[in-house]
């Protein structure tokens, strides 16, 4: 299961690491979209980290390296998408990229305008979660 996270949302990115199911995590590549200087310190114990800003008041468009990590995920990323402006920005980042496939991911999102915003940016797999504890996100993406 490679998972994309927004770890600024929810439980604390120290809760999530600390619950089961985030060492069978350790060796996959995890991709982390949030907004400039979000909380990344108990993620960058995973092995294959990759933290991409694309959220913030401006639109914003991640560094080459960044793209490149993307482009290698997306054939098995699962996306969370905690926000409607989190959803518009990563779909956004996928269409100006020409990464269109990414849209055709499972997207797991917390609520029905979350998923509405979903649809209306072009995700076709959209899974609905009663919240972000990690044990409910990982029973969702399977």
């Amino acid at each position: 299961c490679n998972d994309v996270w927004q770890p600024e949302q929810g439980l604390g990115a120290a809760a999530l690491m600390a619950l089961p199911g985030w060492a069978s995590l350790s060796q996959s590549p995890v991709v982390l979209f949030h907004a400039p200087g979000g909380v990344r310190e108990p993620f960058d114990k995973l092995d294959r980290l990759h933290s991409i800003e694309v959220y913030q008041r401006y639109r914003r468009r991640p560094p080459a390296a960044q793209l490149q990590q993307l482009r290698a995920i997306l054939p098995t990323a699962i996306w969370l998408g905690p926000s409607t402006a989190i959803v518009r920005a990563l779909a956004e980042l996928l269409q100006d990229q020409r990464l269109s496939a990414g849209l055709l991911r499972p997207l797991l999102v917390l609520s029905d305008r979350i998923a509405t915003q979903a649809a209306a940016s072009g995700f076709t797999e959209i899974r609905r979660c009663a919240d972000l504890a990690p044990a409910t996100l990982i029973a969702a993406s399977r």
